[in-house]
C-alpha cells in the first residue's frame, strides 16, 4: 500500500490491493471503502482480475479483466458524485453477466463487483486513488 496522505500538501495519493470472494450475481464492493474529504475531486482507477473457483454454473477457468477510472468531486459535506461517465474502456470477460463499477455513497467510493449465480468468483483488485484539495 502506497500511501503519501501524511505528506501536508493538497494532493493525496494511495495505492490499495484488496480481494473478495462472490457466489451471486449481487454487487459487493471490495473491501476497500475510500472516504473523500469536503471540498476535494478525487481520480480513481482500478485494475481487477476475476476468476471462477467454483460453482455449479460456467466453465472451469472462466476469467475476467476490467481497467475502470472515475472522477469523483466532493463539494462541502455532500454527497460525492461523479464527473461525468466512469471509464469502461477495457472489459474483458468469459461471462457476459460478471462487472466492476465504482460506486459513491455519501462521501464514500467504493468498488463494487458483480459475478454471476452459482459461480465462486475470486476478485482481486488494484485501486489507485488521488485526491486533491486546496487548503
Amino acid at each position: 500500500r502506497l500511501d503519501n496522505s501524511g505528506a501536508g500538501g493538497p494532493i493525496t495519493n494511495r495505492m490499495i490491493v484488496s480481494q473478495l470472494t462472490t457466489s451471486a450475481a449481487s454487487a459487493n464492493a471490495i473491501p476497500t471503502i475510500m472516504t473523500m474529504a469536503n471540498d476535494t475531486t478525487s481520480f480513481f482507477e482500478a485494475k481487477v482480475a476475476a476468476r471462477r473457483t467454483g460453482g455449479i454454473a460456467g466453465s472451469d477457468g472462466d476469467s475476467a479483466g476490467y481497467v475502470r477510472r472515475a472522477i469523483f468531486q466532493k463539494i462541502g459535506a455532500a454527497t460525492a458524485v461523479a464527473v461525468g461517465s466512469i471509464q469502461d474502456n477495457f472489459t474483458v470477460e468469459s461471462q457476459a453477466a460478471w462487472d466492476c463499477t465504482f460506486v459513491a455513497t455519501g462521501g464514500d467510493i467504493a468498488l463494487r463487483v458483480t459475478g454471476a449465480t452459482n459461480n465462486d468468483v475470486f476478485w482481486s483488485g488494484e485501486i489507485f486513488w488521488m485526491q486533491a484539495a486546496i487548503g
